[in-house]
């Protein structure tokens, strides 16, 4: 699982487009924008840019694009930003940014203003996916601590980067806060030693925010499994599974699933040969953007939005490449 974890993690830091839109959409593979009538307004999706590697904003209706970051925001003629996070009270969003060797915790309004670092006790040298704790006081994020270890571990700060917690032992990626704040969920593998997913797939887990009760929660007997999601109701958790023999295919497909919090209940939503990542529910938890890559070799990614039967699936922004959507309400006064 060390292996395939990682080397999507690596595919989307380094997922500039090596094909143009224009030759997409002649091929057919981008689908056009979805009648606005049957998009809802409400919220905020805040996203990566594949080809700049900048975060952008965009109304649920694919109107109003705007970019919320620049190098010279990011203080670096050579800084990229990854990983957008915005805040349940949709006035802040936490995100990664990449200055050449280095990776740091940022945060900014959620119309890009007051851009700023996140103060770090003992950061780890590479982070991914920031993730809010529900009331907005937390972060939890994936790091790896380069050359000291090499393990991808869990962490929880506050919000303002003190106080810093490692709360997994164990390979972990991917954090996912419940709506109800008492679990953690992540994917990993039974056996952290054990590098061969074909001996142990990995599935997606959970944990109490403090470190305690940790265990699997998806069925063993499946593919890898990774990039869990809540639902907004807290009963299920979506993420992508490979097929168990993903390794020996040239092109494969990574659908989206769901499963009950109780383990049971697991189903397929989406289908066709792409690359599907969760990405974020709507705020009334009635539709799901996502994240597509029509070719697993081709490093480009495509935002999508979908009902959350899976039905009704339609480009985002069919004009850009994007990647790691998040979706939030609208900003809160204080």
């Amino acid at each position: 699982m060390v292996h395939w974890t990682r080397a999507a993690h690596a595919r989307q830091q380094r997922g500039l487009a090596t094909l143009t839109v224009a030759s997409f959409l002649a091929a057919g593979l981008i689908a056009t924008a979805a009648d606005p009538a049957t998009v809802p307004s409400a919220g905020l999706i805040v996203f990566t840019g594949a080809n700049n590697g900048q975060i952008y904003s965009v109304s649920p209706r694919g109107t109003g694009l705007k970019q919320l970051t620049t190098p010279a925001s990011l203080g670096s003629s050579a800084a990229t930003a990854d990983s957008p996070a915005l805040s349940p009270d949709g006035r802040r969003v936490v995100f990664i940014v990449n200055s050449g060797s280095t990776q740091q915790l940022w945060m900014m309004n959620a119309d890009g203003s007051k851009p700023h670092v996140l103060p770090l006790d003992a950061a780890p040298s590479a982070l991914i996916h920031p993730t809010w704790s529900p009331d907005g006081k937390k972060i939890a994020f994936s790091g790896q601590d380069l050359p000291r270890n090499e393990q991808w571990l869990i962490y929880v700060v506050n919000a303002d980067g003190s106080n810093m917690q490692t709360i997994t032992q164990q390979f972990a990626t991917y954090p996912a806060w419940s709506p109800d704040g008492k679990w953690i969920a992540f994917d990993s593998m039974d056996n952290p030693a054990v590098h061969d997913p074909t001996n142990d797939p990995g599935g997606i887990f959970v944990v109490h925010p403090d470190g305690t009760n940790l265990h699997r929660l998806t069925p063993e007997d499946t593919g890898p499994e990774q990039y869990p999601l809540w639902s907004r109701d807290g009963k299920r958790l979506l993420y992508s599974r490979l097929p168990p023999d993903w390794q020996s295919q040239t092109i494969y497909a990574q659908p989206l699933y769901e499963v009950l919090t109780t383990g049971s209940g697991v189903r397929q939503l989406t289908t066709g040969a792409f690359n599907d990542f969760p990405g974020a529910f709507s705020p009334d938890g009635k539709q799901l953007v996502f994240q597509r890559e029509h070719d697993p070799r081709s490093l480009n990614f495509h935002l999508y939005v979908m009902n959350s039967d899976g039905s009704h699936v339609h480009a985002l922004v069919p004009q850009m490449l994007g990647r790691s959507p998040s979706w939030g309400g609208q900003p809160t006064a204080r």
